[in-house]
């Protein structure tokens, strides 16, 4: 028997973590500061914005991720 589409597809987490980091720097960076939502940009430590730009590429890949499993 031939292995199905999915089966033969590899983890591939570049997409996902593409996505995740262009959410961040648009919608954290930028959006929020500019509809005045958030403080500009140097009103936080640099650890937010490390904490945010990490939290947004593994929900980016988790989600691509997810997306393939469910045959996305």
């Amino acid at each position: 028997m031939g292995r199905s589409a999915t089966a033969s597809r590899s983890f591939a987490p570049d997409k996902g973590c593409c996505t995740g980091i262009l959410f961040w720097a648009l919608n954290d960076e930028y959006l929020n500061s500019s509809l005045g939502l958030a403080a500009p940009f140097g009103a936080y430590p640099i650890e937010t914005h490390w904490r945010g730009l990490v939290g947004h590429a593994v929900l980016g890949i988790a989600t691509d991720t997810g997306l393939d499993l469910l045959g996305g």
